[in-house]
């Protein structure tokens, strides 16, 4: 962002070079010394040099919005520099199903130089630039493979925080704010998936040239995510995100005292001078700024009004905690808690998930079909009752036929006994 004097920070340090001699001349000071005492301990030296970026590199990445310089508050009252970066990550699986997912294993500079990496393909997020956008780069810029139809979950996103020693900026402790989007190959396409490493006998391995947008090539392999998870790659977020990060200043006001050194002077034909001379010492800048704020309360009664209201207000909100220190002190407290309590609230992030994975058990399909077969089984047990009922009479009635039945037969066999006895008298 811009800072009082007109001048974006990133110009600032791009403007750093053209006053190395002045800096020598007055201050008995080196460009190095400077940046060494700005960036808190930044190894100039080793800038440009292995996997290390370039001093035009790491400019041009702040100039760019890609990363920011802030201020660590390590206690109380004392910060250092840090750099911050907020990265988009792409976890990309093989099938849509999983399979392999996408490791990249190495980087080529376009000097030649090459360094080993293990991690998802990704690339810094531009200055508020959405994780649409960011996601194309990466197809178009890392991947180089903007021609092979892929599905990304953007309705699902990770959230990651990171503090470490990088080699590409040594000597400057970084915080990686990440984002990591789970995606997956849709194409069947033979020569997208030789493109992709995906084609049969293909060792799973290939490779990207420096581009336009990217001054690195990159190698990827699809890997196993047992075997990449055995070699330290993270495919999901902590859980916590942002929330792990400890409070963060913006460096403007340290790179406006250190690099212009006040602002005192007027912004006409001083303009020209500010960009090669150092001014004045912090306490010009701080009584210029009071006075010039004295002037505006001055012109507008309203500003002057607002602040005496502001300051009856104070006492209640000192009561009621309710002021900045206050609600710093507990903004802190919140942090310190929720990092204090990370792995109870992994396992709570991990029940949750369990509850989700659950949640189609809870009503399936065949136990919402479950109201519809009873009443199914309450017609079949009516008809059953009424065929029961049915039978029992034709029961009744055949059992009455096969009594008549007997009874006659047994008086016709009485009869033929009589007319045989008969038959035999009279002979």
């Amino acid at each position: 962002g811009k800072i009082s004097g007109g001048m974006a920070e990133a110009e600032q340090l791009a403007s750093l070079k053209n006053r190395a001699e002045v800096c020598e001349t007055r201050l008995g000071i080196s460009l190095e010394r400077a940046l060494r005492g700005l960036l808190g301990g930044l190894d100039v030296d080793k800038c440009g040099t292995g996997a290390a970026k370039t001093l035009e590199e790491i400019i041009g990445e702040i100039t760019g919005g890609s990363a920011q310089l802030m201020l660590k508050e390590v206690t109380v009252g004392r910060c250092v520099p840090v750099r911050v970066v907020d990265t988009l990550l792409l976890r990309l699986y093989s099938q849509p199903d999983g399979g392999k997912v996408l490791i990249e294993t190495g980087q080529q500079y376009a000097d030649g130089r090459k360094r080993e990496t293990c991690r998802l393909p990704g690339t810094k997020r531009e200055a508020n630039e959405p994780p649409e956008e960011t996601i194309k780069r990466i197809q178009r810029d890392v991947l180089q493979r903007s021609h092979c139809p892929m599905t990304i979950g953007f309705d699902s996103i990770d959230f990651e925080s990171e503090e470490k020693d990088t080699e590409t900026v040594p000597g400057l402790r970084t915080f990686y704010r990440k984002r990591i989007i789970k995606g997956h190959i849709t194409t069947t396409d033979p020569q997208h998936l030789a493109d992709l490493g995906l084609a049969p006998g293909n060792n799973g391995t290939w490779s990207v040239e420096p581009s336009g947008g990217r001054s690195t090539g990159s190698f990827f392999a699809w890997l196993d995510e047992e075997e990449a998870v055995r070699r330290g790659v993270k495919l999901a977020g902590d859980g916590l995100g942002g929330l792990s990060l400890p409070l963060l200043i913006p460096l403007s006001h340290a790179l406006n005292s250190n690099l212009r050194g006040g602002g005192s002077s007027s912004n006409t034909a001083g303009n020209a001078d500010n960009a090669s001379t150092l001014q004045g010492p912090l306490i010009n800048s701080v009584t210029d700024l009071h006075r010039r704020l004295d002037a505006i309360l001055q012109k507008d009664k309203k500003v002057l009004e607002f602040e005496h209201n502001l300051s009856l207000l104070e006492p209640w909100m000192q009561s009621e905690h309710a002021s900045i220190h206050s609600l710093m002190a507990h903004e802190r407290i919140k942090r310190e808690y929720l990092v204090q309590q990370a792995d109870g609230l992994q396992d709570f992030r991990r029940a949750l998930a369990e509850v989700e994975r659950l949640r189609a058990c809870i009503n399936p399909p065949s136990l919402q079909d479950l109201p519809s077969h009873c009443e199914r089984l309450q017609r079949l047990e009516a008809r059953h009752a009424v065929a029961a009922k049915v039978a029992a009479r034709l029961h009744d009635q055949v059992a009455k036929v096969a009594e008549d039945y007997h009874q006659a037969t047994l008086a016709v066999n009485a009869q033929l006994l009589s007319w045989d006895g008969i038959l035999s008298g009279t002979r």
